[in-house]
């Protein structure tokens, strides 16, 4: 594009990264990211959002979780963490998920009621989940569970 003199915006790059990892071409997607950033484009929510689950839903963590390092290093970390874990989950590598809720911890980050949502639904289909342990600590913490909650701990617990 740009040996053609056509300048894309940051609006033009989402829709070529998403469309490039639709097709199953998650090289060409990095590289576009990669050309939108030597660009001097800022990278927005929208970039994160399209970046964050493509890596997740295509195996690639460990890319995900630089660039949730590098985002949350910006001040944009969103709900992120909960993608990770959900995305290691997925993935079979139990003991990541449990390393970054291991590091939150020591972090005192407060967990929020859909990071508890994706620990319960990995747990639940490693076949490790222990309802008597993980909804009380919910209740103790002050987090109301939402429907996705309650859903998860009465399929176990009927």
């Amino acid at each position: 594009m740009i040996e053609r003199n056509i300048v894309p915006n940051t609006f033009v790059y989402a829709i070529l990264i998403d469309s490039y990892f639709k097709a199953g071409e998650q090289e060409a997607a990095v590289r576009f990211y990669k050309e939108m950033k030597s660009q001097g484009l800022e990278e927005n929510n929208v970039i994160f959002d399209i970046l964050l689950k493509n890596l997740k839903r295509v195996g690639r963590m460990e890319e995900a979780e630089s660039l949730i390092k590098d985002m949350c290093s910006w001040g944009l970390c969103p709900d992120i963490v909960n993608s990770l874990i959900d995305g290691y989950f997925n993935d079979g590598n139990e003991s990541a998920a449990l390393s970054i809720i291991h590091e939150m911890t020591e972090k005192n980050t407060q967990f929020d009621v859909v990071a508890y949502n994706a620990l319960i639904k990995g747990l639940l289909k490693l076949g490790k989940y222990d309802p008597e342990s993980v909804f009380p600590k919910m209740i103790e913490l002050g987090l109301a569970p939402d429907c996705t909650t309650l859903i998860l701990y009465l399929t176990q617990t009927a």
